[in-house]
Protein backbone atom coordinates (compact mmCIF):
# COMPACT_ATOMS: atom_id res chain seq x y z
CA UNK A 1 0.00 0.00 0.00
CA UNK A 2 2.80 2.46 0.87
CA UNK A 3 4.68 1.52 -2.28
CA UNK A 4 1.60 2.25 -4.38
CA UNK A 5 1.22 5.63 -2.67
CA UNK A 6 4.88 6.44 -3.31
CA UNK A 7 4.61 5.48 -6.97
CA UNK A 8 1.40 7.47 -7.35
CA UNK A 9 2.91 10.54 -5.71
CA UNK A 10 6.43 10.48 -7.15
CA UNK A 11 5.94 9.13 -10.63
CA UNK A 12 2.37 9.88 -11.56
CA UNK A 13 1.61 13.12 -9.73
CA UNK A 14 5.03 14.79 -9.86
CA UNK A 15 6.53 13.47 -13.08
CA UNK A 16 3.42 13.44 -15.26
CA UNK A 17 1.01 15.79 -13.54
CA UNK A 18 3.43 18.51 -12.41
CA UNK A 19 5.92 17.88 -15.23
CA UNK A 20 8.67 17.40 -12.66
CA UNK A 21 11.72 16.18 -14.58
CA UNK A 22 14.50 17.11 -12.11
CA UNK A 23 15.71 19.60 -14.70
CA UNK A 24 16.49 16.81 -17.15
CA UNK A 25 14.54 18.51 -19.92
CA UNK A 26 16.95 21.46 -19.67
CA UNK A 27 19.98 19.14 -19.45
CA UNK A 28 18.78 17.10 -22.46
CA UNK A 29 18.31 20.30 -24.46
CA UNK A 30 21.81 21.40 -23.48
CA UNK A 31 23.28 18.06 -24.61
CA UNK A 32 21.39 18.32 -27.90
CA UNK A 33 22.69 21.88 -28.38
CA UNK A 34 26.24 20.65 -27.76
CA UNK A 35 25.75 17.90 -30.36
CA UNK A 36 24.38 20.38 -32.90
CA UNK A 37 27.37 22.67 -32.38
CA UNK A 38 29.88 19.79 -32.72
CA UNK A 39 28.05 17.19 -34.81
CA UNK A 40 30.85 15.07 -36.27
CA UNK A 41 33.21 14.32 -33.38
CA UNK A 42 31.52 15.98 -30.41
CA UNK A 43 33.44 17.83 -27.74
CA UNK A 44 35.50 14.84 -26.60
CA UNK A 45 35.30 12.51 -23.63
CA UNK A 46 34.26 14.35 -20.49
CA UNK A 47 33.77 17.46 -22.62
CA UNK A 48 30.08 17.89 -21.82
CA UNK A 49 31.00 19.05 -18.33
CA UNK A 50 33.26 21.72 -19.85
CA UNK A 51 30.72 23.04 -22.36
CA UNK A 52 27.37 22.71 -20.62
CA UNK A 53 25.38 25.77 -19.73
CA UNK A 54 23.71 23.94 -16.82
CA UNK A 55 26.88 23.04 -14.91
CA UNK A 56 26.04 19.33 -14.97
CA UNK A 57 28.76 16.68 -15.11
CA UNK A 58 26.82 14.52 -17.54
CA UNK A 59 23.70 14.57 -19.69
CA UNK A 60 21.73 12.02 -17.62
CA UNK A 61 21.14 10.11 -20.85
CA UNK A 62 23.73 7.78 -22.38
CA UNK A 63 22.81 8.43 -26.01
CA UNK A 64 22.71 12.21 -25.57
CA UNK A 65 26.00 12.07 -23.67
CA UNK A 66 27.62 10.10 -26.49
CA UNK A 67 26.15 12.46 -29.09
CA UNK A 68 27.48 15.53 -27.27
CA UNK A 69 30.92 14.06 -26.55
CA UNK A 70 31.43 11.76 -29.55
CA UNK A 71 29.26 13.26 -32.26
CA UNK A 72 28.01 11.20 -35.16
CA UNK A 73 31.13 9.02 -34.95
CA UNK A 74 30.48 8.17 -31.29
CA UNK A 75 26.79 7.50 -31.85
CA UNK A 76 27.71 5.28 -34.81
CA UNK A 77 30.05 3.23 -32.64
CA UNK A 78 27.36 2.82 -29.98
CA UNK A 79 24.87 1.75 -32.64
CA UNK A 80 27.33 -0.87 -33.91
CA UNK A 81 27.66 -2.20 -30.35
CA UNK A 82 23.87 -2.29 -29.94
CA UNK A 83 23.46 -4.10 -33.26
CA UNK A 84 26.06 -6.66 -32.16
CA UNK A 85 24.17 -7.22 -28.92
CA UNK A 86 20.85 -7.52 -30.75
CA UNK A 87 22.37 -10.01 -33.19
CA UNK A 88 23.77 -12.01 -30.27
CA UNK A 89 20.37 -11.98 -28.55
CA UNK A 90 18.86 -13.76 -31.56
CA UNK A 91 21.43 -16.56 -31.43
CA UNK A 92 21.48 -19.47 -28.97
CA UNK A 93 23.34 -18.72 -25.76
CA UNK A 94 23.93 -20.31 -22.38
CA UNK A 95 21.91 -19.17 -19.36
CA UNK A 96 24.74 -17.05 -17.86
CA UNK A 97 25.11 -15.19 -21.14
CA UNK A 98 21.36 -14.63 -21.38
CA UNK A 99 21.39 -13.29 -17.82
CA UNK A 100 24.27 -10.94 -18.66
CA UNK A 101 22.37 -9.77 -21.74
CA UNK A 102 19.21 -9.04 -19.71
CA UNK A 103 21.27 -7.12 -17.14
CA UNK A 104 22.94 -5.15 -19.94
CA UNK A 105 19.50 -4.25 -21.31
CA UNK A 106 18.30 -3.12 -17.88
CA UNK A 107 21.38 -0.90 -17.43
CA UNK A 108 20.93 0.49 -20.93
CA UNK A 109 17.33 1.42 -20.19
CA UNK A 110 18.26 3.02 -16.88
CA UNK A 111 21.09 4.97 -18.54
CA UNK A 112 18.53 6.72 -20.71
CA UNK A 113 17.25 8.61 -17.66
CA UNK A 114 20.24 8.84 -15.36
CA UNK A 115 23.99 9.04 -15.44
CA UNK A 116 26.46 9.33 -18.24
CA UNK A 117 28.97 7.22 -20.12
CA UNK A 118 30.91 6.23 -17.00
CA UNK A 119 27.73 5.37 -15.12
CA UNK A 120 26.79 3.02 -17.96
CA UNK A 121 29.92 0.90 -17.41
CA UNK A 122 27.84 -2.02 -16.14
CA UNK A 123 25.88 -1.98 -19.41
CA UNK A 124 29.14 -2.29 -21.33
CA UNK A 125 30.51 -4.92 -18.92
CA UNK A 126 27.45 -7.16 -19.06
CA UNK A 127 27.20 -6.62 -22.80
CA UNK A 128 30.79 -7.79 -23.29
CA UNK A 129 30.24 -10.82 -21.05
CA UNK A 130 27.24 -11.81 -23.14
CA UNK A 131 29.40 -11.70 -26.29
CA UNK A 132 32.36 -13.73 -24.95
CA UNK A 133 30.97 -17.26 -24.84
CA UNK A 134 29.77 -19.46 -27.65
CA UNK A 135 26.69 -21.65 -27.24
CA UNK A 136 27.40 -24.57 -24.96
CA UNK A 137 29.94 -22.62 -22.92
CA UNK A 138 32.82 -22.86 -25.41
CA UNK A 139 35.05 -19.81 -25.69
CA UNK A 140 35.74 -18.37 -29.13
CA UNK A 141 38.98 -19.52 -30.73
CA UNK A 142 41.80 -17.04 -30.69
Amino acid sequence: HKVAQFVAQRFVAQTLGERYASGRDVIFADAWRTFQEHPWFGVGLDGFRQTTLTGEEHAHNLLLQVAAEGGVVGVGLVLVALIMLAWRWLRPMAAPQRTAMVLALLYLLSSLASGGFYDARLFWGFGLVSLTQRPGGRRPAG
